[in-house]
């Protein structure tokens, strides 16, 4: 048996739903049900975020039509929902610190970054409202 005491301790994380209803950029006109990645609905774990990445977000998630956990970069946009959650399971855990997910032993750190995140997307989100109203003057 391997080192059961730290394999065992549930780590808090910060956890997000794909939306619903996303637009591609393409066709701003045709709605979307989740991306060709994954499906709307899904539960995508918060990676890192760090400067550069505009508005965009390293989640991790289970593809769409497979079992295996997948790495992708999303946009704040089309995530909701965004929540601490606490993660028990060992072979969760081992999964999620291969795919460099945001873990912490501290729960009002995983609150305090899941309120960042829904910060963010609440700025963009009127940013685009008020690019709206502009490009409708």
């Amino acid at each position: 048996m391997t080192d059961g005491a730290t394999d065992a301790t549930p780590l808090w994380t910060v956890v997000a739903n794909m939306t619903h209803v996303a637009r591609n950029g393409r066709d701003p006109e045709r709605l979307y049900t989740g991306t060709p990645i994954f499906s709307a609905g899904t539960r995508l774990h918060l990676g890192s975020a760090y400067w550069g990445m505009s508005e965009k977000l390293h989640v991790i998630g289970r593809g769409r039509g497979s079992s295996r956990m997948v790495n992708a970069v999303v946009g704040f946009a089309l995530l909701e929902h965004v929540r601490a959650k606490l993660v028990y399971s060992p072979a969760r855990l081992a999964s999620l610190r291969r795919l460099e997910a945001f873990l912490t032993p501290d729960r009002d750190t995983a609150e305090h970054f899941a309120d960042q995140v829904t910060g963010v997307i609440k700025r963009l989100s009127q940013e685009r409202a008020d690019e709206t109203i502009q490009d409708a003057r």
